[in-house]
Protein backbone atom coordinates (compact mmCIF):
# COMPACT_ATOMS: atom_id res chain seq x y z
CA UNK A 1 0.00 0.00 0.00
CA UNK A 2 2.91 2.67 1.12
CA UNK A 3 4.54 2.20 -2.28
CA UNK A 4 1.08 2.60 -4.27
CA UNK A 5 1.93 6.55 -3.22
CA UNK A 6 3.97 8.12 -5.76
CA UNK A 7 5.66 10.67 -3.22
CA UNK A 8 9.12 11.37 -1.77
CA UNK A 9 11.18 9.87 -4.01
CA UNK A 10 14.87 9.85 -2.71
CA UNK A 11 15.86 12.10 -6.06
CA UNK A 12 15.74 15.63 -5.12
CA UNK A 13 17.85 18.87 -5.63
CA UNK A 14 19.40 20.61 -3.27
CA UNK A 15 18.18 24.20 -3.06
CA UNK A 16 19.06 27.47 -1.22
CA UNK A 17 15.19 27.83 0.37
CA UNK A 18 14.71 30.66 2.39
CA UNK A 19 13.34 30.11 5.98
CA UNK A 20 9.97 30.76 6.71
CA UNK A 21 9.57 34.68 7.19
CA UNK A 22 6.34 36.91 7.30
CA UNK A 23 8.11 39.35 5.05
CA UNK A 24 8.21 37.38 2.24
CA UNK A 25 4.71 37.26 0.10
CA UNK A 26 2.53 33.78 -0.20
CA UNK A 27 1.67 34.77 -3.69
CA UNK A 28 1.44 31.02 -5.06
CA UNK A 29 -2.62 29.84 -5.89
CA UNK A 30 -1.03 26.17 -5.62
CA UNK A 31 2.54 24.51 -4.69
CA UNK A 32 1.66 22.96 -8.19
CA UNK A 33 0.88 25.76 -10.65
CA UNK A 34 -2.27 25.05 -13.14
CA UNK A 35 -3.79 22.53 -10.62
CA UNK A 36 -6.86 22.97 -8.55
CA UNK A 37 -6.85 25.48 -5.76
CA UNK A 38 -7.04 23.08 -2.42
CA UNK A 39 -8.36 24.94 0.10
CA UNK A 40 -7.69 24.40 3.76
CA UNK A 41 -10.99 25.66 6.05
CA UNK A 42 -10.62 27.04 9.29
CA UNK A 43 -10.60 24.75 12.40
CA UNK A 44 -10.18 25.25 16.27
CA UNK A 45 -8.53 22.52 18.29
CA UNK A 46 -7.78 21.27 21.92
CA UNK A 47 -4.36 19.98 22.39
CA UNK A 48 -4.54 16.94 24.78
CA UNK A 49 -1.59 17.60 26.49
CA UNK A 50 -2.19 20.96 28.03
CA UNK A 51 -5.97 21.30 27.17
CA UNK A 52 -5.20 24.83 25.32
CA UNK A 53 -7.02 25.76 22.09
CA UNK A 54 -5.88 26.65 19.24
CA UNK A 55 -7.05 28.35 15.74
CA UNK A 56 -5.75 28.03 12.59
CA UNK A 57 -7.15 29.80 9.95
CA UNK A 58 -5.25 27.58 6.44
CA UNK A 59 -6.78 29.12 3.37
CA UNK A 60 -10.00 30.12 4.78
CA UNK A 61 -9.28 34.24 4.64
CA UNK A 62 -7.84 33.78 0.91
CA UNK A 63 -9.48 36.18 -1.78
CA UNK A 64 -8.89 34.50 -4.96
CA UNK A 65 -11.74 34.71 -7.81
CA UNK A 66 -11.51 31.50 -10.79
CA UNK A 67 -13.24 30.36 -13.63
CA UNK A 68 -13.26 27.14 -15.21
CA UNK A 69 -11.67 26.39 -19.06
CA UNK A 70 -11.98 22.61 -19.63
CA UNK A 71 -10.33 20.62 -16.83
CA UNK A 72 -8.55 23.52 -16.02
CA UNK A 73 -9.19 25.76 -12.87
CA UNK A 74 -7.99 29.45 -14.18
CA UNK A 75 -6.86 31.48 -10.91
CA UNK A 76 -7.75 35.10 -11.85
CA UNK A 77 -7.05 36.92 -8.52
CA UNK A 78 -4.79 35.50 -5.78
CA UNK A 79 -4.66 37.48 -2.36
CA UNK A 80 -3.42 35.01 0.03
CA UNK A 81 -4.11 35.31 3.70
CA UNK A 82 -0.59 36.75 5.41
CA UNK A 83 -0.64 36.12 9.14
CA UNK A 84 1.21 33.44 10.60
CA UNK A 85 -1.33 31.43 13.40
CA UNK A 86 -0.06 29.88 16.56
CA UNK A 87 -0.13 26.13 16.36
CA UNK A 88 0.72 23.77 18.97
CA UNK A 89 3.90 21.51 18.71
CA UNK A 90 1.64 18.59 17.74
CA UNK A 91 -1.15 20.08 15.56
CA UNK A 92 -3.64 18.17 13.45
CA UNK A 93 -4.55 18.88 9.72
CA UNK A 94 -7.95 19.24 7.88
CA UNK A 95 -7.94 19.89 4.13
CA UNK A 96 -11.32 20.05 1.86
CA UNK A 97 -11.51 15.86 0.38
CA UNK A 98 -10.61 15.16 -2.56
CA UNK A 99 -11.63 11.94 -3.11
CA UNK A 100 -8.17 10.74 -4.59
CA UNK A 101 -6.41 7.71 -3.54
CA UNK A 102 -3.13 9.22 -4.45
CA UNK A 103 -2.66 12.32 -1.34
CA UNK A 104 0.63 13.78 0.47
CA UNK A 105 0.38 16.41 3.32
CA UNK A 106 3.67 17.79 4.69
CA UNK A 107 5.11 20.00 6.68
CA UNK A 108 7.99 21.73 5.27
CA UNK A 109 10.49 23.84 8.15
CA UNK A 110 11.61 26.55 5.17
CA UNK A 111 9.60 28.12 2.14
CA UNK A 112 8.61 24.85 -0.68
CA UNK A 113 10.68 25.40 -3.82
CA UNK A 114 9.68 24.14 -7.06
CA UNK A 115 11.10 22.75 -10.17
CA UNK A 116 8.70 24.37 -12.47
CA UNK A 117 10.99 22.02 -15.79
CA UNK A 118 10.35 18.67 -13.71
CA UNK A 119 6.84 19.26 -11.96
CA UNK A 120 8.06 18.66 -8.53
CA UNK A 121 9.65 20.15 -5.31
CA UNK A 122 12.93 20.45 -5.62
CA UNK A 123 13.64 20.52 -1.56
CA UNK A 124 11.81 17.46 -0.18
CA UNK A 125 14.95 16.83 2.09
CA UNK A 126 13.32 20.33 4.18
CA UNK A 127 10.04 18.10 5.21
CA UNK A 128 9.95 17.27 8.91
CA UNK A 129 6.69 15.42 8.74
CA UNK A 130 4.41 13.83 6.34
CA UNK A 131 0.93 11.72 5.68
CA UNK A 132 0.06 10.05 2.81
CA UNK A 133 -3.36 7.64 1.98
CA UNK A 134 -0.76 4.61 1.64
CA UNK A 135 -0.75 5.49 5.56
CA UNK A 136 -3.28 3.06 7.62
CA UNK A 137 -3.72 6.18 9.92
CA UNK A 138 -5.97 9.00 9.47
CA UNK A 139 -8.63 9.80 6.84
CA UNK A 140 -8.27 12.10 3.77
CA UNK A 141 -8.85 15.42 5.04
CA UNK A 142 -8.61 15.19 8.54
CA UNK A 143 -5.25 13.71 10.24
CA UNK A 144 -4.17 14.08 13.23
CA UNK A 145 -0.16 14.78 13.35
CA UNK A 146 0.38 11.20 15.25
CA UNK A 147 -1.18 10.01 12.12
CA UNK A 148 1.76 11.03 10.18
CA UNK A 149 5.21 9.80 10.01
CA UNK A 150 8.86 12.00 10.41
CA UNK A 151 10.84 12.76 7.67
CA UNK A 152 14.64 11.98 7.28
CA UNK A 153 16.59 13.63 4.00
CA UNK A 154 13.67 13.97 2.19
CA UNK A 155 12.46 9.85 2.93
CA UNK A 156 9.54 9.10 4.70
CA UNK A 157 10.28 7.22 7.97
CA UNK A 158 7.61 4.86 7.83
CA UNK A 159 6.57 3.28 11.53
CA UNK A 160 7.82 5.93 13.38
CA UNK A 161 6.80 8.21 15.85
CA UNK A 162 7.00 11.69 14.55
CA UNK A 163 8.99 14.06 16.49
CA UNK A 164 7.03 17.30 17.50
CA UNK A 165 7.30 20.35 15.86
CA UNK A 166 10.04 22.95 17.69
CA UNK A 167 8.87 25.58 19.72
CA UNK A 168 9.15 29.32 18.32
CA UNK A 169 9.90 27.74 15.39
CA UNK A 170 8.02 28.43 11.94
CA UNK A 171 6.58 26.23 9.12
CA UNK A 172 4.55 25.84 6.12
CA UNK A 173 1.61 23.10 5.52
CA UNK A 174 0.76 22.10 2.44
CA UNK A 175 -1.28 19.14 0.53
CA UNK A 176 -1.68 17.72 -2.90
CA UNK A 177 -3.24 15.42 -4.69
CA UNK A 178 -2.50 12.98 -7.80
CA UNK A 179 -5.35 12.02 -10.88
CA UNK A 180 -5.85 8.06 -10.56
CA UNK A 181 -3.40 6.76 -12.17
CA UNK A 182 -0.73 8.64 -9.65
CA UNK A 183 1.25 10.09 -12.32
CA UNK A 184 -0.44 13.95 -12.34
CA UNK A 185 -0.76 16.00 -9.52
CA UNK A 186 -4.67 17.35 -10.18
CA UNK A 187 -5.45 19.63 -6.85
CA UNK A 188 -2.62 21.33 -4.28
CA UNK A 189 -2.82 23.47 -2.27
CA UNK A 190 -0.81 27.03 -1.50
CA UNK A 191 1.80 27.37 1.40
CA UNK A 192 0.13 27.79 4.38
CA UNK A 193 2.63 29.34 7.20
CA UNK A 194 1.99 28.79 10.68
CA UNK A 195 4.20 29.48 14.06
CA UNK A 196 4.57 26.84 16.88
CA UNK A 197 4.02 28.62 20.17
CA UNK A 198 7.14 29.34 22.45
CA UNK A 199 8.13 26.61 25.21
CA UNK A 200 5.75 27.66 28.06
CA UNK A 201 7.34 28.44 31.37
CA UNK A 202 7.85 25.53 33.44
CA UNK A 203 5.59 25.03 36.64
CA UNK A 204 6.72 25.69 39.80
Amino acid sequence: MRESVPILVVLFLLTACAPVDEGQPFIQAGVFPETLYLQVPAYSYIDPETQREYYYHGTSLDQIDYHSQGDRVIVTRFIPYRSFDTLSPRPPFLWDRTGSDFVMAAVFSKRIAFDSQLNRISNLSDIVWAWNTGMSTGQEGNVAYSDGCKVTDGVIQYGTTPDPLLHGQSYVFAVWAWDDEGKKVIASSREIPFTVEDDPAPRR
